[in-house]
């Protein structure tokens, strides 16, 4: 994977920064191997120029031997011909080490002057894991300087970031012009991200200014900067940038603007245009509507009816259903209620035909189902009306407690049924009224004055 291609990933969020810096950094020892391991005239030639500074003369004699060369036996060589002075070199500036890094450090040639230079620069802990990684990055102390002239703070770690992400001093320059002080994780975003100067000007150019965070989600979200000068035209130049990622995320564009506003007439909202993007509203869904007998919605009502799936199958089955005129509040509060045409036709079953709307909403909303009316019509109760059998569903009137009451030898009117409920009058209280010969009103009365 090439160091593009690093970068896409982490733009697109599927690497993350450190992940992406640990595979640029095993590429780079990868890439030596494989260097080294096929080794021939070409590349003998660049190892010499590479190792001058590191070896003794008799290191070129014996190489010439050699026609090919492994990685391993070059390593040799380095070890059996390398300069004394460039060992103690290293060893008076901390850096004792084995012979693996002491190979890597002459095929990078990271030479004693390098390392002192990174000391006088402030860096004098580095461990040697670090100084490869630096040299390997290409961090020079003209780049630490210009970064520090910059007034840009960092540490070894963000630094490194820095060069493995291309943020040059030209780059931060160009954005301090334009009023970006950033922090080096801040300006390694816009790197990643490609927020160049360039994108930022062509911004402004079309009339917004953004903050940091937004120029990076307009990125990241693939906001077309020449949208923008539209969005102008069409009269949406004081939209934040907030708005303009949200256009971008649902699809809100300058064509489906004005399809809105030819359905709509220029009126219609930039919220409500946003809220219909967001629920799917197309302008078959809104047709639909029209064409049943909606032909004034407002873009609100409409958003409403999306919101709570009022589909045209549903008004369809409503219509069919009923005998009123049903407005679209009505219509949305009965599908907001779950009420199903089927509910409908099965309630008019038990002899209620004539209900509005309301009224069936308001069966479902205290859970009073066809089964439980047939069920109560079952017991042999008389005069039973809509509110009687929604107050059986508040008080607790079940067909099974009608029926208990009704073994007991008496027979009550609906009212009294609830009356014996609420007062929390058990079977066998009924039991013992029966037997005193007391009507329904006397029970309840006996209840109330605990004498029964």
């Amino acid at each position: 994977m090439n160091r593009k291609e690093l970068l896409e990933k982490v733009a697109s969020g599927t690497l993350s920064i450190e992940a992406a810096e640990e595979q640029l950094q095993q590429d780079d020892q990868h890439n030596w191997h494989t260097f080294v391991n096929k080794l021939g005239n070409n590349q003998l030639e660049q190892i010499k120029l590479r190792v001058e500074p590191f070896v003794l003369p008799e290191f070129y004699v014996e190489l010439d031997q050699y026609d090919t060369l492994t990685s391993n036996e070059l390593g040799e060589l380095l070890l059996k011909y390398l300069r004394e002075d460039y060992i103690v070199g290293l060893n008076e500036l901390g850096l004792g080490m084995d012979d693996k890094y002491i190979i890597k450090f002459v095929l990078h040639e990271i030479s004693l002057e390098y390392i002192q230079d990174l000391h006088d620069a402030g860096f004098k802990d580095l461990s040697k894991k670090q100084i490869l990684k630096a040299k390997i990055h290409e961090v020079t102390v003209e780049y630490i300087n210009q970064l520090r002239e910059l007034n840009i703070d960092f540490t070894f770690q963000q630094l490194i970031k820095l060069k493995i992400h291309a943020v040059s001093p030209d780059f931060i320059k160009e954005l301090q012009k334009l009023g970006y002080e950033l922090t080096t994780n801040q300006l390694v975003e816009f790197s990643i991200h490609n927020v160049t100067p360039g994108f930022i000007e062509k911004v402004r150019k079309a009339g917004f200014e953004l903050s940091r965070s937004e120029l990076v989600k307009f990125k990241i979200h693939g906001v077309d900067v020449d949208e923008l000068a539209q969005l102008v035209n069409l009269g949406f130049d004081g939209l934040s940038g907030s708005d303009l990622i949200k256009m971008k995320i649902h699809g809100l564009d300058p064509e489906s603007i004005a399809t809105y506003r030819e359905v709509f007439g220029e009126t219609i909202k930039f919220k409500e245009m946003l809220d219909m993007r967001v629920h799917g509203i197309n302008i078959d869904y809104i047709k639909e509507l029209r064409e049943k007998g909606y032909e004034s919605l407002t873009p609100r009502q409409i958003i409403k009816c999306a919101i709570h799936g009022v589909s045209a199958n549903y008004i369809a089955g409503l219509q069919d259903s009923m005998y009123e005129q049903l407005s679209i509040d009505s219509v949305i509060q009965a599908r907001m209620h779950g009420l199903s045409v089927k509910f409908i036709r099965e309630s008019s079953s038990l002899g209620f035909q004539s209900l509005s709307l309301n009224q069936i909403v308001h069966l479902l909303i205290h859970g009073v189902t066809p089964k439980y009316m047939n069920e109560i019509n079952e017991t042999g109760v008389d005069d039973l009306s809509l509110n009687h059998y929604q107050q059986f569903v508040i008080h607790g009137v079940t067909p099974e407690y009608i029926s208990d009451v009704i073994a007991s030898g008496i027979h009550p009117s609906p009212n009294h049924l609830i009356q014996f409920k609420i007062h929390g009058i058990s079977r066998d209280e009924v039991k013992r009224g029966v037997a005193k010969e007391m009507t329904p009103q006397q029970i309840v009365n006996a209840k109330i004055h605990r004498k029964l």
